[in-house]
């Protein structure tokens, strides 16, 4: 007999001893067909499984023939009966002793159920495995998300932390195929939502995005059992450099019109837009070519302009806005202050209330971020009193402010008295 078959099991004969019920140290070989072949770069013989060569497996492929190899296929091929599994993986109970007290008993049952483990961690199912690719996608895209950030180890560990068998798209697979069925779902809801519409509203404004790059938009309002549902309309077309003038909105208006028209078979109604000097004299250009269309400046934008033009000539809505304004900028400016302020907060009412900005052309912003302050009111008064003299928490415009307010309020108490 060669070294080599001593190596890798050449003493089966020694595995069955007179008094000996245990199992012998390759009683593994039983099972599988030991080839005459060794395993690649390797004095360990190639293994067959007797149970898959007789279940008609085709092609079944052969293994290592060491035993922690072989004992692992036991365990886990399907082919191989329950009771040949156990004879070679024989489950021992041990018995409780009647030392053992009952926290110690309750204790073992808890570590028993580990075995649960395996079914909460199941392999998803392949309408799940989509389903969560599909969620995987939408959020790379809302979220900005690089499609690279599936192969990265970070993330591949928290949503193994989530679900230990989550199978995780490359992003080739994001790219290539989760995000483009995405879109078509998305494309193919738009058409059936636009599709045969008689009463459609279309929008358009032009804005800057994160690169300052001026932008033009187009978004369809379609009537809907809750309401209305919008839509944008297309690409956002690139207009920097641009001569933004009224014939070229026009233009643009009447492509997508047309578009409308021609690929949805739908009809815009109404056409709305803010009351920018191009825009008013695309309004016009359009009403003239369209008079079946109705054209009306937007009504959001209008409210807009009467709330700047009331902070402009109202002394006391300019006063109270600008007092607004210094509170609510010091306090996001400055972390140690917002954190002393969100303390007292929580001591007068339970809870915190941030403090907003606003902007002139978004007249709910400026309620919003006034209203905030309003709130505060009792938490800036003790703020003030309590470190009214440290000019690194209030500077000096903020501390004219809430002495005002301090002062406003001992009024209030002896006249109460």
């Amino acid at each position: 007999m060669s070294d080599n078959e001593e190596n890798d099991g050449g003493g089966d004969t020694e595995r069955d001893k007179a008094g000996d019920s245990k199992p012998g140290r390759l009683d593994v070989w039983a099972e599988f067909e030991r080839s005459s072949e060794y395993w690649l770069n390797s004095k360990l013989r190639q293994a067959t499984c007797k149970h898959c060569v007789e279940a008609g497996v085709k092609n079944a492929k052969p293994i290592r023939g060491d035993k922690s190899r072989m004992e692992q296929h036991l365990k886990k091929c399907a082919h191989v009966p329950r009771t040949v599994r156990e004879k070679h993986f024989p489950v021992t109970v041990k018995r409780a002793s009647a030392t053992e007290t009952s926290t110690e008993l309750a204790t073992k049952r808890v570590r028993s159920q580990s075995s649960l483990l395996g079914f909460v961690a199941r392999p998803l199912t392949k309408d799940e495995q989509k389903q969560f690719e599909e969620l995987y996608g939408d959020a790379c895209v809302s979220c900005n998300i690089l499609f690279s950030a599936a192969d990265d180890a970070r993330m591949e560990r928290l949503l193994k932390f989530v679900r230990p068998s989550v199978v995780i798209p490359s992003r080739f697979t994001v790219s290539r195929r989760i995000v483009p069925a995405r879109i078509a779902e998305a494309t193919s809801e738009v058409t059936s939502k636009l599709t045969g519409q008689k009463f459609l509203t279309l929008t358009f404004d032009g804005y800057k995005n994160v690169n300052r790059d001026k932008i033009l938009g187009f978004l369809l309002t379609v009537p809907d059992e809750s309401g209305t549902v919008n839509f944008t309309l297309g690409s956002a077309l690139d207009i920097t450099g641009v001569n933004y003038d009224g014939e070229y909105v026009m233009k643009e208006s009447l492509q997508k019109i047309t578009q409308v028209k021609k690929e949805y078979k739908a009809d815009v109604r109404y056409v709305t837009c803010d009351s920018d000097g191009a825009h008013r004299k695309a309004r016009r250009l359009l009403s003239e070519k369209l008079p079946h269309i109705l054209f009306s400046p937007c009504n959001a934008h209008q409210i807009n302009l009467i709330v700047q033009d009331v902070i402009k000539f109202v002394p006391q809505f300019k006063g109270t806005l600008r007092q607004s304004d210094v509170v609510s900028n010091w306090f996001r400016k400055s972390g140690l202050s917002q954190g002393k302020l969100r303390d007292l907060q929580f001591e007068f009412y339970s809870k915190e209330i941030s403090m907003p900005g606003w902007t002139q052309t978004r007249w709910y912003s400026i309620y919003v971020s006034v209203q905030r302050v309003l709130d505060s009111k009792s938490a800036l008064q003790m703020y003030g009193v309590r470190y009214g003299t440290n000019l690194g928490l209030v500077p000096f415009e903020l501390k004219v402010i809430l002495d005002e307010t301090i002062s406003g309020l001992a009024r209030e108490k002896l006249l109460s008295c």
